[in-house]
């Protein structure tokens, strides 16, 4: 099968070349296994640089007369001198010439996994800020349909007109979507902690009641602890509710609280925020 057009080697494996790049030429490629070659043959030039000093050597003892048979023989002593030079050098870049290509390729490779890691470097940066972004567009975007919790007032639960020793909030849900896994976030008053289990759901556009109390007791013990903290404490705080979607999306709403006497409280404005996805 015939090489696919627009098909050229790079390092390992063939890939669709880019727009405008031109596939390294022979004489390119040639080039770059010259200079492999070559460029770090530094001893080369010692070699030569010896061979020279011993035909000079041998140069001044035939002036000189110090070879009694240099005019029979002198082709047979200059070539005693060059040919364990030349053979040394020639032998050498032939071995050279030969691993050349070799060196080529495991420098292209060796930048081509440079680049390659480097782009997988980035690419990895890039997912990680794509997905930070869009997080951060998840968590302000508001569905259209959604849950939307307001605080309506804090006091004892009231079952068939009869309020119980049981505290907690009054919840009303404003929006088109059911609130699920309804809870109020602990808080704080004059050091007691106050938690709560969740309540399974707020139907849209229906009213809940969260059952609140001190830490460490029981939820029936809620209207005594309540009022003998009330008696004492003039806190102001903020408290929240949470809860999510069908879609499983979080969202939080807070008001501020004031106590304001015996087992009165202020209730303010409530306000809601997204707090992003599971």
């Amino acid at each position: 099968m015939g090489r696919p057009e627009n098909i050229w080697a790079d390092g390992l494996q063939f890939c669709r070349m880019p727009e405008g790049r031109v596939p390294t030429t022979f004489r390119q490629h040639l080039g770059m296994v010259i200079r492999r070659s070559f460029a770090p043959f530094a001893w080369a030039r010692d070699l030569v640089i010896a061979t020279i000093v011993a035909v000079a050597s041998v140069a001044i003892q035939a002036h000189k007369h110090l070879i009694p048979d240099w005019s029979e023989h002198w082709k047979l002593w200059l070539l005693s001198y060059l040919i364990p030079y030349a053979g040394v050098l020639v032998l050498h870049s032939l071995y050279r010439l030969a691993e050349a290509p070799w060196r080529v390729h495991q420098q292209l490779e060796a930048e081509h996994w440079q680049v390659q890691n480097e782009a997988a470097t980035q690419l990895t940066a890039a997912q990680s800020q794509n997905a930070l972004l869009q997080d951060r567009i998840s968590n302000q975007t508001w569905p259209e349909k959604r849950p939307r919790i307001t605080f309506d007032r804090w006091g004892q639960q009231e079952i068939g007109g009869v309020a119980k020793s049981i505290m907690g909030f009054y919840l009303t849900n404003h929006g088109d979507d059911a609130a699920l896994e309804v809870i109020i976030e602990p808080f704080a008053i004059d050091g007691k902690k106050w938690i709560s289990n969740p309540l399974s759901a707020i139907e849209a556009r229906q009213k809940g009641f969260v059952v609140v109390w001190m830490d460490g007791h029981s939820p029936q013990e809620g209207y005594p602890r309540w009022m003998t903290l009330s008696v004492r404490s003039r806190d102001s705080f903020r408290v929240h509710v949470r809860y999510r979607d069908f879609n499983n999306n979080w969202y939080r709403t807070a008001a501020p609280i004031k106590i304001t006497g015996l087992g009165l409280v202020d209730l303010g404005s409530s306000t809601q925020e997204k707090l992003g996805s599971s």
